[in-house]
Formats: C-alpha cells, sequence, structure tokens
C-alpha cells in the first residue's frame, strides 16, 4: 500500500509540475505507463507529440518499434515500467532536452526508481544513457542508489539504441534486435 501510495504521489505532483519552462507548453504530462508491477525500467529521453497526446511514453512511432521488438523478442509487457529523462513534450521537431530541463525533471526518475525498485535499467539512447550515469552512482555495468527503507540498491544498467535511430538508420536494426534479444537471455535469469 505504501509503494501504491508512494508512486501516485509522484505522478500527481509531476502532473502539475511546474520547475521548468517545458511546462508552459499546452501538453499533458507524461510520467509514466503507469505499471507499478515494473521489473525492468526503460528510460528515454523525452515524449513525442503522439506521447503528449495520449500521456503515455513511448506509443508513437518509435514506441511501437520498440514494444514490438521487445515483446517479439520475449519481454513481457507486465514487466516493464516505461518513463522518460523529462515528461514534457520538448516541442515541434522533438528537440533535446535541455540539460536544466532533465535537472528539474529527472528526480522524478529517481523517485519512481526508489519506488519500484526495477531489477535492470534499460537506457533507451544516448540521451538517457549520459543521463543516468550523471544522476545514478554508477559504475558504467551497474548503478546503486537507496531506497525507500534506505537499503542501497544495485541496478544491472543496459542500453540500447533509441528506436527512432533505428526508424532513421535501418542498417543498425539487426544489431539493436541482437542488442535486445541478448539483454533478454541475461536479465530474465535475474528473475
Amino acid at each position: 500500500m505504501k509503494k501504491i501510495k508512494a508512486f501516485e504521489e509522484v505522478h500527481k505532483i509531476y502532473d502539475q509540475c511546474k520547475k521548468c519552462d517545458l511546462h508552459l507548453l499546452p501538453y499533458k504530462k507524461v510520467i509514466s505507463n503507469n505499471n507499478i508491477n515494473g521489473k525492468i525500467m526503460l528510460i528515454g529521453e523525452a515524449p513525442g507529440q503522439t506521447e503528449q497526446n495520449v500521456g503515455i511514453p513511448f506509443v508513437g512511432k518509435s514506441g511501437e518499434l520498440l514494444r514490438f521488438t521487445l515483446t517479439n523478442n520475449g519481454f513481457k509487457a507486465n514487466d516493464l515500467l516505461i518513463t522518460n529523462t523529462v515528461a514534457c513534450w520538448t516541442g515541434i521537431g522533438n528537440p533535446k532536452p535541455l540539460d536544466k530541463q532533465i535537472e528539474k525533471c529527472f528526480d522524478r526518475v529517481l523517485m519512481l526508481t526508489m519506488i519500484i525498485e526495477p531489477k535492470v535499467i534499460i537506457a533507451v539512447g544516448k540521451i538517457a544513457y549520459e543521463t543516468i550515469l550523471k544522476y545514478f552512482d554508477n559504475d558504467l555495468d551497474y548503478i546503486t542508489f537507496q531506497n525507500m527503507e534506505g537499503d542501497i540498491i544495485k541496478i544491472k544498467l543496459y542500453k540500447i539504441f533509441h528506436p527512432s535511430y533505428i526508424l532513421r538508420d535501418n542498417s543498425k536494426k539487426n544489431d539493436w534486435i541482437e542488442k535486445i534479444k541478448k539483454i533478454y537471455r541475461e536479465i530474465y535469469q535475474l528473475f
């Protein structure tokens, strides 16, 4: 019950967030896919236009490719908690979030991590990976953080190409799929 209440509180706080200038854009916040039981946390860069319309991360063209590829290679949708480094759409053309915008919003990701305590984090794209390395204690393969009870938790960290990169450069698709298969083989041994 404590976990559910904390999860709902994070969503409530960030749904009303005005910490950076992105709140000035008249769009829905995209906090997470609401899967409090996620064992695997996917962290992307920022919601796109489709995501801000729906309020759920990775449901646009890139998200469809990501979700299809994950589930076609063994991942279960109910094992995934999906979020982004920022909760707001960055605008037309999906510009990269500014460092100051990520800084104001990433404590949301830290709080979600503390609440759900995923077994694995998958950084979706370079921006997400670099942000995780900046805000979590890490040794590049694992991140560590303190959970709600004060225990130190160690989580395996993986990175994959962002699916929008695959849509732009299809020559990388097979390598991307093979990496996802490899991650699946490794992580489902942890459960």
